[in-house]
C-alpha cells in the first residue's frame, strides 16, 4: 500500500483545511435554509458579524443607539429582516432596556413584518407577529401599532383624475387632414370664457 507522507507543518494546515471543509459541509443545509427566510436582498442585509454580535450580547450593541428612536427602529428592523433568528436575543434585550425605548423597537418590528410580506416571506412575517403577541408588552405593542399610522406606512390613495384639457389645434396646418398650410396672417381664435359671453335679454 502506498502511504502519503506529509511534513508536520503542512500536515497541520491540511488537517485544518479538512476540518473547515467538514464543518462547512455540515452547516451548509442550515445556511441554505436561513437564506430562504431572509427578507432583504444580499447587498442590503446587516453584516453577519454584526448580527452574531447582537445575538451574543444585545445589550452592548443596543447601548450604542439607545435614546435615538429613529436609529433603534431602523436597526431592529434591519436585524430582523436580515436574520429572524435574532428574536430570542431581542426578547432578552426587552427585559433590560428602559421603557421609553420600547416603542421604537415595536415600530422596527412592524417594519420588518411589512418588508417580509413585501419580499413574499409571509411565514417570517407571521413569526414576527406571533413574537409581538407573545411578548404581551403594551409599550412594544403601542409602537408596533403607531408605526402603521405613519405616513410611509399609509396605503396610497388613488388621486382623483383631472378633467383632461381639450387638445390644442395645430394652427400651422389646416384642412380636413391638417395637411394644408394655414394662412400665417390669419387671426388665431382664442377660447372664450363663458363668463365673457353676455346674457341674451328677452325681447320687450
Amino acid at each position: 500500500m502506498l502511504e502519503l507522507t506529509i511534513p508536520g507543518g503542512r500536515r497541520r494546515k491540511w488537517l485544518q483545511y479538512a476540518a473547515a471543509v467538514a464543518v462547512g459541509a455540515l452547516t451548509l443545509p442550515f445556511w441554505a435554509g436561513a437564506c430562504l427566510t431572509q427578507c432583504l436582498p444580499f447587498d442590503q442585509r446587516t453584516p453577519a458579524a454584526e448580527t452574531e454580535m447582537f445575538k451574543a450580547d444585545s445589550s452592548s450593541v443596543f447601548r450604542a443607539m439607545r435614546n435615538d428612536k429613529r436609529r433603534i427602529e431602523n436597526k431592529i428592523a434591519a436585524f430582523v429582516e436580515s436574520d429572524p433568528s435574532v428574536l430570542p436575543a431581542l426578547r432578552k434585550l426587552l427585559g433590560e432596556i428602559a421603557t421609553e425605548d420600547k416603542p421604537a423597537i415595536g415600530a422596527g418590528l412592524r417594519r420588518a413584518v411589512l418588508q417580509c410580506n413585501l419580499a413574499q416571506h409571509p411565514e417570517v412575517a407571521r413569526r414576527v407577529e406571533d413574537f409581538v403577541r407573545q411578548l404581551d408588552d403594551a409599550t412594544v405593542s403601542a409602537g408596533y401599532v403607531a408605526a402603521t399610522e405613519q405616513p410611509e406606512f399609509a396605503p396610497s390613495t388613488p388621486r382623483s383624475k383631472r378633467a383632461s384639457a381639450p387638445a390644442r389645434k395645430d394652427h400651422l396646418f389646416t384642412g380636413q387632414w391638417n395637411t394644408e398650410l394655414a394662412d400665417p396672417g390669419a387671426e388665431i381664435a382664442l377660447p372664450l370664457s363663458t363668463d365673457s359671453i353676455p346674457e341674451e335679454k328677452p325681447p320687450n
